[in-house]
């Protein structure tokens, strides 16, 4: 899934792609195996890199511990949610190929907006997941389940934890998405949004039709 930064239609938003794939014949389950055998392949990731680049066929390889071993101290590296089972590695997102909020190319992995504040600072910070991939749930895969008073944490590059507590969980259509992504809550001083993809998943499109975006503040 991706998110346009203005108000512009979003052409395509993709935090993770639900595919049904039906195979028939030898061949059919050769292509299969060789395409899921790709998808989990390990590749290396550098959290001092960007993403800039979206694909609609994220890695679902496990993410090595140790590629995140020297992420800077200024930098968040974790993002912990106990109430939904969530422990995953952060990386970096920019504006990507089509001018939209760049997606984790893993789709174990949540990617910090950094066009918009460091988690826990003042303003408003904004991460991102899949919640599918092709073979397996994501990172945010229950982010919808998520319920006012439930807290979380970012974990820094220095093992400095900022702690986190929601304060609304909200599903809205596409076109409603970014413009509530992107706004300040006054009552709130340092406010962290989480988003990734929900309600019914089109197979003409290939997309999610509504967003699940969780409203957060540091505590």
């Amino acid at each position: 899934m991706k998110v346009r930064k203005n108000n512009k239609p979003i052409k395509r938003l993709t935090f993770g792609i639900g595919i049904l794939l039906v195979v028939t014949g030898s061949t059919g389950i050769f292509l299969y195996l060789k395409d899921r055998q790709n998808a989990i392949t390990p590749i290396k990731v550098t959290p001092t890199n960007t993403v800039v680049q979206s694909s609609d066929t994220p890695s679902e390889a496990p993410v090595s511990p140790n590629d995140f071993a020297n992420v800077p101290a200024d930098q968040p590296r974790e993002i912990k949610i106990p109430a939904i089972k969530v422990e995953g590695y952060i990386q970096k997102v920019g504006i990507d190929q089509d001018n939209q909020i760049a997606v984790p190319d893993n789709i174990y992995l949540a990617g910090w907006y950094t066009n918009s504040v460091k988690p826990g600072e003042k303003g408003l910070s904004v991460i991102d997941g899949h919640v599918l991939g092709r073979y397996n749930d994501a990172i945010f895969k229950n982010l919808v389940n998520l319920k006012l008073g439930n807290t979380f944490s970012v974990i820094y590059g220095d093992n400095s934890e900022k702690l986190f507590q929601v304060k609304e969980v909200k599903t809205l259509p596409v076109n409603e998405t970014i413009s509530y992504l992107m706004q300040s809550d006054p009552a709130i001083q340092k406010q962290l949004n989480l988003i990734t993809c929900g309600g019914n998943f089109d197979k003409t499109s290939q997309q999610y039709d509504m967003r699940v975006v969780v409203k957060s503040e540091a505590i």
